[in-house]
C-alpha cells in the first residue's frame, strides 16, 4: 500500500485509479491557478446594472455581442465557483 491521501482519483497522467503524486502536484496547482483567477475575476466585475439597445447589446460593459453580457457571465461564475 502505498502513503498518501485517503481519497483514490483517477489520475490524467498515468491512468491508473490509486493514488498519485503528480496527479495531486497538478490538483494543488489547479487549485492556485484557480484562486488567481478567481481574483482576477472580482477585480473585473462592477455592480453597474446593464443597459441594453435596441439590439440587445449592453451598452454599460460595451458588450456589443448577442447573448449574455461578459459582466452577468463573470459574477455567475464567481457565485458558482464560492458555492452560493
Amino acid at each position: 500500500m502505498v502513503d498518501g491521501p485517503t481519497q483514490v482519483t483517477w489520475c490524467p497522467l498515468c491512468r491508473r485509479g490509486e493514488y498519485c503524486p503528480d496527479n495531486e502536484r497538478l490538483m494543488k496547482q489547479n487549485t492556485e491557478i484557480n484562486a488567481d483567477l478567481l481574483a482576477a475575476l472580482k477585480d473585473f466585475i462592477d455592480n453597474e446594472t446593464c443597459r441594453h439597445d435596441h439590439h440587445g447589446y449592453c451598452q454599460t460593459h460595451g458588450y456589443l455581442q448577442e447573448g449574455v453580457c461578459h459582466m452577468v457571465r463573470a459574477r455567475a461564475a464567481i457565485k458558482r465557483a464560492e458555492g452560493k
